[in-house]
């Protein structure tokens, strides 16, 4: 069933025997196009006020009109609205598409095993508690939302039953970097260094009060533009690869890249 919604379009087709003062009837058989103005709470049928264009493009209003959705039988008298053929095709391919992307419960639990089998010491004894959890909830019907899909700054990702852990198999196996000192007076092989520990930076003959550079790790976030939805969905993930950030002056951030004499200098710091 689609829900309607404010300002949808949907075909109406008037009562059969509708003689109304300046409505311009449809060819019979025909529908008439029309706008929902409003949704009208009702348990049984769909019940919608409508703005219904006559076949003469002028305007009228039809409260209380039954929305048929599909399989619904629709009344022999008419006065009664349908969804487009178009708009009921596109409804099954997004269900189609939802039903796809559904996380498999079997091949969770399997990347959690491997996960648990690959990290060694506290991390493998909670990845192995963690997987056991995701095969009772696989079995027992745990909600969608109890999975969780990671990226980690290395570059890998992983899935599984939430929260997952702050660091990637890898980073656990070898141990997080430890964070650098304080230096002044470095070169760019020291900053990049610091921004990959997570740290801020800017140089010393940067005069903008409050700039400093760091690094984003790779994540996947929720399609905002048109030109992302129209390729990853409506609400779908985005991967963003690693890249480096300025906090400029005015308190906006911007992606930031070094210039050659940025590269060459030898005066950038850390910034607390």
């Amino acid at each position: 069933m689609i829900k309607p919604t404010v300002g949808r379009i949907v075909w109406f087709y008037p009562p059969s025997n509708s003689q109304s003062a300046g409505f311009a009837p449809p060819e019979a058989g025909q529908p008439l196009a029309a706008i929902i103005a409003s949704v009208v709470d009702s348990s049984a049928t769909t019940i919608v006020h409508l703005t219904v264009f006559d076949a003469h493009g002028v305007p009228h209003q039809m409260p209380y009109v039954q929305l048929v959705q599909e399989r619904e039988q629709a009344p022999d008298a008419g006065r009664y609205a349908t969804w487009m053929p178009y708009q009921i095709g596109q409804a099954k391919k997004t269900a189609a598409a939802c039903e796809a992307i559904k996380p498999d419960p079997t091949q969770i639990r399997v990347h959690c095993l491997e996960v648990a089998l690959r990290t060694p010491g506290v991390n493998g004894h909670r990845d192995v508690l963690a997987a056991a959890r995701a095969y009772q909830d696989a079995i027992e019907g745990a909600p969608a939302s109890a999975i969780e899909t990671k990226c980690y700054s290395d570059g890998t990702s992983a899935a599984g039953l939430a929260p997952l852990p702050d660091l990637s198999p890898a980073e656990q196996a070898v141990g997080a970097p430890e964070p650098l000192p304080g230096f002044a007076n470095g070169d760019f092989g020291d900053a990049l260094a610091a921004l990959k520990c997570g740290a801020k930076v800017a140089r010393a003959g940067w005069n903008g009060k409050g700039l400093f550079v760091y690094l984003v790790p790779a994540n996947s976030y929720p399609a905002q533009t048109g030109a992302a939805k129209s390729f990853f969905g409506d609400g779908g993930l985005v991967p963003y690869t690693a890249y480096l950030a300025v906090k400029n002056v005015d308190d906006t951030v911007s992606t930031w890249a070094p210039s050659c004499s940025d590269a060459l200098a030898e005066d950038w710091l850390i910034v607390e």
